[in-house]
């Protein structure tokens, strides 16, 4: 998938390099999949305004397909990073459930 289609947006939580790297590597992965991923969108955000105040985080996922979009959310108490893989990992599935459906299994 060409990374000039991924948008990344940080909601009441300061810009991480690590964070925007993560996700263009899973947009990385997506470009193995038979299905063609036409975009990627990620939101994450923090409940409170204060950056550093911690959790809960909130990751949203959208990723165009083939005509199709696919979205999920995810929260974590945790830790910004687990809500964030976990969310991915959970698109990841979700793309190749969909993509068995339509007959380009991963």
């Amino acid at each position: 998938m060409d990374t000039r289609r991924v948008e990344i947006q940080f909601r009441h939580l300061p810009p991480s390099d690590a964070i925007k790297e993560a996700v263009r590597r899973f947009c990385t992965r997506l470009s193995g999949l038979p299905c063609r991923v036409e975009s990627c969108s990620v939101r994450l955000a923090s409940e409170r305004a204060e950056p550093l105040c911690g959790g809960p985080y909130f990751v949203h996922v959208e990723v165009q397909m083939q005509g199709r979009e696919l979205a999920i959310d995810q929260a974590s108490d945790v830790d910004v990073h687990v809500a964030l893989l976990n969310a991915l990992r959970d698109m990841l599935e979700m793309i190749r459930a969909a993509g068995s459906k339509r007959g380009c299994a991963a």
